[in-house]
């Protein structure tokens, strides 16, 4: 029984052992010669190498780093570059908002025109209701009045909202609007 105790304890101690043995990568040296360079596993003569660090493949590859420019120029025509496309993406950007405003502004008529609609037709069933005679005429002398207030106050919204809608469609016939939908 006590061996099979000491199994686990023998077989970390001899996996320990082999990763100690066996580095995970090779010791690759890349040497200059009389012949030219040289790349080989033992070290090269003082002065005249260095050491390569090389792994096994892991299945993983690090995102490659992004390139540095080599000159100021080059590093000012990239800055120049992702700036300019910066603003591109900023235009589109812009002209997809100023497009939806428009189709909310658009879509807030239609929904004012429909709640008009049916504070009228709430006043009209209340109109048909009347008794006909002195007081049933007062009452519609009164909801005429109502109607008519509605009415104008209707007329009013909806025209503020098309002015709305207007200014917006003429922004957008300027910058050249992007539906964000397509």
């Amino acid at each position: 029984m006590s061996s099979f105790i000491n199994a686990p304890i023998t077989l970390t101690i001899g996996a320990l052992a082999w990763a100690f043995a066996n580095p995970g990568f090779a010791q690759i040296y890349r040497c200059k010669t009389s012949d030219g360079t040289v790349v080989q596993q033992m070290p090269c003569p003082a002065g005249q190498g260095e050491k390569l660090a090389v792994k096994p493949a892991s299945g993983y590859s690090p995102a490659a780093a992004p390139s540095v420019p080599s000159t100021p120029q080059a590093a000012a025509n990239t800055t120049a570059k992702a700036q300019a496309q910066g603003k591109v993406l900023e235009n589109e950007r812009i002209r997809r908002e100023k497009w939806t405003e428009w189709y909310e502004r658009t879509s807030a008529v239609t929904q004012i025109k429909q709640r008009c609609s049916m504070e009228q037709s709430v006043i009209r069933a209340r109109m048909a209701s009347s008794n006909n005679n002195l007081a049933g005429a007062m009452r519609d002398v009164s909801l005429t009045n109502e109607l008519t207030a509605a009415a104008v106050r209707c007329d009013t919204r909806v025209r503020e909202a098309e002015r709305e809608v207007d200014e917006a469609a003429k922004v957008c016939a300027a910058i050249e609007c992007i539906n964000p939908h397509r």
